[in-house]
């Protein structure tokens, strides 16, 4: 198997209208990596180590912090495997969003991208990511869709399924008041960044996995001259 990174980038939607981020998956040996937008997980990104330890963590180039003055924000350990073989990593959650916008510079899609379709109203899209040994039979759910596949050069392989599906009432409601609360304020909208709006939490069932929560960002040009009214969260 090869030894060189191997690089999977995938998103929801389309190059002319993206519905999330551009992800990206890597294998490096035994260790994983996920983040979002090249300069992204230059910044900050999702390490899973072949010690067990997962961890997001600012790079040392971008020498970030986090609340606890920390690069590292959160850790998890690796779960047990759920099934023979098959062990169950983090999931990127894209739910239908009515405002905010996606804003990428246009090196971002130089390279290969799976684009799968974006979620409808009333729906999310699910990324999720699964260590798979070598001797393993995989029998995914009938709505999932294996869209890549990278190989551990010690064996074995990452697999990277996608599903669409639909979302309570209540998430809707707490998606579109997450956004409307969040506005960040730019002096120039050209350069506004982050292209999106992360949240990371622990999933619901007893293997608390990470799960991020990608979300478009909402802006707003700062008006020069006139006071500005506080915004949730300013970039």
């Amino acid at each position: 198997m090869p030894n060189k990174p191997q690089t999977f980038r995938f998103a929801a939607g389309t190059q002319d209208n993206p519905a999330s981020g551009v992800w990206r998956v890597v294998v490096q040996g035994r260790e994983v990596y996920l983040g979002t937008s090249k300069r992204g997980m230059g910044m900050l990104k999702l390490s899973m180590h072949s010690s067990g330890v997962w961890a997001l963590a600012f790079t040392k180039k971008a020498k970030g912090k986090h609340f606890n003055g920390n690069r590292r924000g959160r850790s998890w350990r690796r779960p047990p495997e759920h099934a023979p073989g098959v062990t169950r990593g983090p999931s990127v959650f894209v739910p239908h969003a009515t405002v905010g916008t996606r804003r990428f510079p246009p090196n971002e899609f130089q390279k290969p991208i799976r684009w799968y379709p974006p979620p409808s109203p009333g729906h999310e899209v699910e990324f999720s990511l699964y260590f798979v040994r070598e001797d393993a039979v995989t029998n995914w759910d009938a709505d999932c869709e294996e869209i890549g596949v990278l190989h551990f050069a010690a064996g074995g392989r990452l697999v990277v399924l996608a599903r669409c599906r639909r979302m309570s009432p209540e998430n809707v409601a707490a998606t579109e008041k997450f956004l409307s609360d969040h506005v960040f304020t730019f002096s120039d909208l050209q350069k506004a960044w982050p292209y999106n709006t992360l949240s990371v939490m622990d999933s619901p069932d007893a293997l608390k996995v990470p799960v991020i929560l990608d979300l478009p960002i909402v802006v707003r040009e700062a008006q020069l001259g006139k006071p500005e009214k506080p915004s949730a969260a300013q970039g």
